[in-house]
């Protein structure tokens, strides 16, 4: 009688190497769907990311322009003057008047679109307590045009107006109809909205 023990024999070399080439090759396929999905999910938070952030600045704007009393277009942003007043910590509006100024800045290699705010103080009527935040990243410029304001061609001249503003002077009374776009380095827009003053809530 045969020993059963005897009858099974190991692994040759040859089929050791296959199934180690097999395996590698199955590694290989698992770990490129697995970037690939890594890749994909990054790539997804991003564009929500960046439709988040667009959301955010475009109900910002809309705070900020449909409350706003005066408007004046710069070579680099608009200024809004108003009850427009935001608290820092909260990030509610207080409705105390107040100049704000959209005013695209680069830096570093990164061109921002910053929230530049100062407070008028009621008895002097000067403005105070200024404060600055980014509210978007990757611009290359804004256009701010209107019914009845176009942008300024030289900067000279807009921010001898933002000056004089500033010093209190009066600038142009909010239009019926506001076109914003942040465009990028080849001219497309990249957020596009139009605010109609006087008909909205």
């Amino acid at each position: 009688m045969r020993d059963p023990s005897k009858s099974r024999r190991g692994m040759t070399l040859i089929e050791m190497i296959v199934a180690t080439v097999l395996s590698a090759i199955l590694m290989v396929v698992l770990l490129g769907v697995s970037r690939r999905t890594m890749r994909l999910r990054g790539e997804a938070v991003r564009v929500a990311e960046s439709l988040r952030d667009n959301e955010l600045l475009v109900r910002q704007w809309r705070r900020d322009f449909l409350h706003g009393e005066a408007m004046l277009p710069l070579i680099d942003g608009v200024v809004i003057r108003g009850a427009i007043h935001r608290d820092p910590q909260t990030q509610t509006t207080t409705q105390q008047p107040a100049f704000v100024r959209y005013q695209v800045v680069g830096g570093n290699g990164r061109v921002w679109l910053l929230r530049h705010q100062w407070r008028i103080d009621p008895e002097s009527g000067r403005p105070t307590d200024p404060q600055s935040e980014p509210v978007f990243m990757g611009l290359a410029a804004m256009t701010v045009s209107s019914d009845r304001v176009d942008a300024f061609d030289r900067a000279s001249e807009a921010e001898r107006l933002w000056d004089a503003e500033m010093s209190g002077a009066t600038m142009p009374d909010m239009p019926t109809t506001i076109d914003i776009r942040l465009l990028d380095d080849q001219g497309n827009a990249l957020v596009r909205h139009r605010i109609r003053h006087h008909w909205e809530d």
